[in-house]
C-alpha cells in the first residue's frame, strides 16, 4: 500500500472519529462560510462545529432507575431499584438467604441478562396497603421481634422493681401498665384493628400504625409497624445484616446503596407516628448516627445515598436524594436549601450540617412528590421541572411508570435528556490535506451540557 492511500484511508478514519463522537450528545451544525483554517506553519486545517442534541441518550451511572420488581421499563437505562425487607432476608436467626429477595426483584433478568447495575434499599419499615396491620405487615423478621419483647419485659422489670425499692407508687403503675402491655401484644394489636385506631404502642418494642390517603381510586388504608430505634438489641442486629448485605453487594453489580434503615419507607421520618412517646418514634441524632455510621464502615465501593444531610453523609462523602422532586416548595426549600445551610429536625429537633458541595463529588438523585401524579411532568410545568433538575444537579431518577399518556411520555424522554451528565463536541479541528511525512493533526472542544459531573474514576 503507497503513502499516499495510507493518507487518505487515515483522514477518513480522522473524521469518522469525529462524526461518530459527534453522536454522543451533539449534531452538526450548518457548515461556516470559511471552514478552512491555516495556522502559523501554512498547514491548512478543517473546522467542524456542533450543536448540542436534544436526543435522550443511554449512558452508564446515570439517568432513569426502573423499578426492578418488573421486567419492563418505560425509558431505557442501567439501572434499577431493588428494596429488600429484613423479613425476607433472614427469616431465621443468622441465616442470610437472598433466594426470594432477588427472585422478586428481577436481579438476574436485570444484572446478568441486561447488564443493569442496581440501586439497593434495605427496608425495616415500609407501610402496606392492608385493613388489618399486625405481625403480617413487619418488615422486621419476627424472631426479632420476639426478642425485642423479651428485651423491653427485662428492662421494664428491672425497673419496676428499682420503682418498689424506692416505693415510688406512680412510677410502679406506668411499669406494670407496660409489661401487660407487651405480654398481651395480640390483644392490643387486635383492639387496635377493631378499633380503627391510629396507634398501637408496644412499650419498648415498637409501634404498629395505621393512616388514610385520599387517591384518585378512592380512600387506600395502609400501615405497618416501627421498631424501636433505641434498642440495643436492634442496632447490633441492623449491623450484621448490614454487612451481610455489603458482603454479597458492594462490587461492580451495584451502583448505590440508599441508606434507607430508619423511618417509614427508610425515608428518614416516622410521620405517621405523632405519639412523642410512641416506641417506633424517629430515633436522636446520638442513635440515628450509629445506624448511619453502619453504611459508611459496611459499603466501600459503592455510592451510598442519604435523603437528608447528616454529619456520617457529609464525613464519608454520601451523595443526596429529593423525594419530593416537582414541588417547588418540597425542591427548594425543603431540600436545597437545608444541604445548603443545615437544618433543625421538626421531629427530634436535632441539627444538622449543611452540604452544599456534596453534588461535585457524589451525585444527587431523586423521585417525584407522588409517583402517580404526573402534573410536573404537563407541558406547563415541564421547563420547572427541568431547572430544578439543572439547580440540584441531577444525576438518577426514579422511573415513572404508570399514569402516563402521550404528553406527559414526551416530556418525560425529554426530561430524562437532560439530567447527569452528557458530553458534548464543540468543535473539532483536524488536518486537511497532508504531504508525505507529515503528522496529522486533530483537536476538539467538549463541554459536559448535563446537569451533573461524572464521577466515576477513569
Amino acid at each position: 500500500m503507497n503513502k499516499k492511500s495510507t493518507i487518505t484511508k487515515l483522514l477518513l478514519i480522522t473524521a469518522s472519529i469525529i462524526l461518530i463522537s459527534a453522536m454522543i450528545c451533539t449534531k452538526e451544525s450548518k457548515p461556516q462560510s470559511n471552514p478552512m483554517i491555516t495556522i502559523g506553519n501554512g498547514e491548512s486545517m478543517s473546522q467542524v462545529l456542533f450543536e448540542e442534541s436534544s436526543e435522550y441518550i443511554v449512558n452508564p451511572y446515570m439517568g432513569a432507575v426502573a423499578p426492578a420488581a418488573y421486567t419492563k421499563r418505560i425509558v431505557d437505562g442501567t439501572l434499577v431499584a431493588a428494596s429488600f425487607a429484613w423479613s425476607e432476608i433472614e427469616k431465621t436467626k443468622g441465616v442470610y438467604d437472598f433466594t426470594q429477595a432477588e427472585k422478586d426483584n428481577n436481579l438476574d433478568y436485570w444484572v446478568n441478562q441486561k447488564n443493569n447495575q442496581v440501586m439497593l434499599h434495605f427496608a425495616m419499615d415500609s407501610p402496606e396497603l392492608a385493613e388489618y396491620i399486625g405481625y403480617n405487615q413487619m418488615d422486621i423478621p419476627m424472631w426479632l421481634y420476639n426478642e425485642l419483647k423479651q428485651e423491653s419485659l427485662s428492662n421494664y422489670k428491672a425497673l419496676l422493681s428499682e420503682a418498689n425499692k424506692k416505693g415510688d407508687n406512680k412510677a410502679v403503675l406506668k411499669y406494670n401498665d407496660a409489661i401487660r402491655k407487651i405480654q398481651s401484644d395480640k390483644q392490643i394489636i387486635d383492639e387496635f384493628n377493631s378499633r380503627n385506631e391510629d396507634l398501637a404502642d408496644i412499650p419498648g418494642v415498637g409501634t404498629f400504625y395505621r393512616y388514610k390517603t385520599d387517591t384518585i381510586n378512592g380512600i387506600e388504608i395502609r400501615g405497618g409497624f416501627s421498631p424501636n430505634y433505641s434498642s440495643p438489641l436492634l442496632l447490633k442486629y441492623h449491623n450484621s445484616i448490614l454487612g451481610a448485605i455489603a458482603k454479597r453487594y458492594d462490587n461492580e453489580k451495584t451502583y448505590a446503596m440508599v441508606m434507607g434503615s430508619l423511618g417509614h419507607w427508610g425515608e428518614m421520618h416516622t410521620h405517621y407516628i405523632e405519639d412523642k412517646d410512641a416506641s417506633g418514634r424517629y430515633p436522636q441524632k446520638e442513635i440515628a448516627q450509629k445506624y448511619e455510621q453502619a453504611y459508611a464502615d459496611s459499603f466501600k465501593n459503592v455510592v451510598i445515598s442519604s435523603r437528608y444531610p447528616r454529619r456520617v453523609a457529609k464525613d464519608n462523602n454520601f451523595g443526596l436524594h429529593n423525594h419530593a422532586f416537582g414541588s417547588p416548595k418540597h425542591t427548594y426549600e425543603l431540600f436545597k436549601d437545608i444541604y445548603e445551610h443545615g437544618y433543625t429536625d421538626t421531629y427530634t429537633e436535632d441539627t444538622h450540617p449543611e452540604m452544599r458541595d456534596f453534588w461535585k463529588t457524589a451525585p444527587s438523585g431523586g423521585e417525584f412528590l407522588y409517583t402517580g401524579d404526573q402534573r410536573y411532568l404537563l407541558d406547563e410545568n415541564i421547563d420547572e421541572t427541568v431547572q430544578q433538575a439543572k439547580d440540584t444537579h441531577l444525576t438518577w431518577f426514579n422511573e415513572v411508570w404508570y399514569g402516563m399518556d402521550d404528553e406527559t411520555t414526551g416530556n418525560l424522554f425529554y426530561f430524562y435528556s437532560k439530567i447527569g451528565y452528557r458530553f458534548a463536541i464543540e468543535s473539532a479541528t483536524f488536518t486537511s490535506s497532508l504531504k508525505s511525512g507529515q503528522t496529522v493533526r486533530l483537536e476538539s472542544t467538549w463541554k459536559n451540557a448535563g446537569t451533573a459531573p461524572f464521577y466515576k474514576d477513569a
